[in-house]
C-alpha cells in the first residue's frame, strides 16, 4: 500500500483517547476497509477534527503511514450530511460499527461491504426495512470473511422441503434425525437460497437464526453493547 492515501471516503466506527491531546480512530474506508488512525491535537480546545471524527458522518480522509500499522491523519473533511438516528435505531446503526470494528480485518478492500454498510444505514435512518437490512449486511460481512452462507444441504444438494436441518458455521445445514427448537426448515430454506425479496416473518427469523450463530462463533461468544442496551430499552418498555 502506498505511504498515502488521499481522500479517502469513510466513516469513524470508534474511537479512544491516545496520548493528552489525540485521538486513536477506527476508520472503515471504501478502498481499504479498517484503518487505525492518530489524529494528532483531535482533543485540544482549538481543534475542530472532534466534533468531524463522529460515527455516521461521511467523510473525505487524507492520510499518511507511519512505521507501524497506525496511518496519522493529515486531513477530514465532511463529505455529506451525517446520518442521525432516533432510540431505537441508534442501536442497529451501532451494531453494524461494533461488527466492522471486531471482525473485518485492517486494509482489505471492501466496497461491497461498504456499499451494503451505506445502504444499511440509509434504510435504518428512513425507518426502511430495518430487520432486512441488517440480515442483509450480515450476510455481505460473512461473505467478505470467506464464510458466505451457501444455502445447500451438506452434500452440495438442494433441501427436501418435508425435513429439518441443523446448523453450524463449521458444517453447513446438516440434515435432521429429530426435530428440535434448532431445526430449520427445508422449505424455509429453499425460499431463502432463492433471494431475499418478500420474506415473511418466519423467514426472516430464520435468517436471523443463521447469521446471529455464525457472528456469535466468530466473535467468540464476545458481548455486542448495542444489543444489550437494545435489550435493556425493550425491557424499559415493559
Amino acid at each position: 500500500m502506498s505511504a498515502s492515501i488521499e481522500l479517502e471516503s469513510c466513516f469513524v466506527i470508534h474511537t479512544r483517547n491516545y496520548q493528552e491531546t489525540s485521538l486513536l480512530v477506527e476508520l472503515f474506508c471504501l478502498n481499504y476497509g479498517r484503518i487505525s488512525l492518530i489524529a494528532r491535537g483531535a482533543k485540544s480546545k482549538k481543534s475542530l477534527l472532534k466534533s468531524k471524527l463522529q460515527p455516521f458522518v461521511p467523510l473525505k480522509v487524507s492520510m499518511t503511514k507511519g512505521r507501524s500499522e497506525l496511518w496519522y491523519l493529515k486531513d477530514c473533511q465532511i463529505q455529506g450530511l451525517g446520518f442521525n438516528f432516533s432510540v431505537p435505531n441508534i442501536f442497529c446503526a451501532t451494531y453494524l460499527n461494533e461488527l466492522i470494528y471486531y471482525l473485518v480485518k485492517n486494509q482489505e478492500c471492501e466496497i461491497q461491504l461498504f456499499a451494503s454498510y451505506l445502504q444499511a444505514l440509509n434504510n435504518i435512518s428512513t425507518n426502511t426495512d430495518i430487520e432486512l437490512s441488517l440480515r442483509k449486511f450480515e450476510c455481505e460481512l460473512l461473505s467478505s470473511l470467506g464464510l458466505a452462507i451457501d444455502f445447500v444441504d451438506s452434500d452440495n444438494n438442494c433441501f427436501d422441503d418435508s425435513k429439518y436441518y441443523i446448523y453450524s458455521l463449521d458444517s453447513g445445514f446438516v440434515l435432521s434425525n429429530y426435530s428440535s427448537e434448532d431445526c430449520l426448515s427445508g422449505k424455509i430454506l429453499n425460499d431463502l437460497k432463492q433471494g431475499f425479496d418478500n420474506l415473511s416473518k418466519e423467514h426472516l427469523n430464520t435468517l436471523k437464526y443463521i447469521t446471529t450463530k455464525s457472528l456469535k462463533t466468530l466473535l467468540n461468544n464476545k458481548e455486542i453493547k448495542s444489543r444489550v442496551l437494545y435489550a435493556d430499552f425493550l425491557k424499559n418498555l415493559g
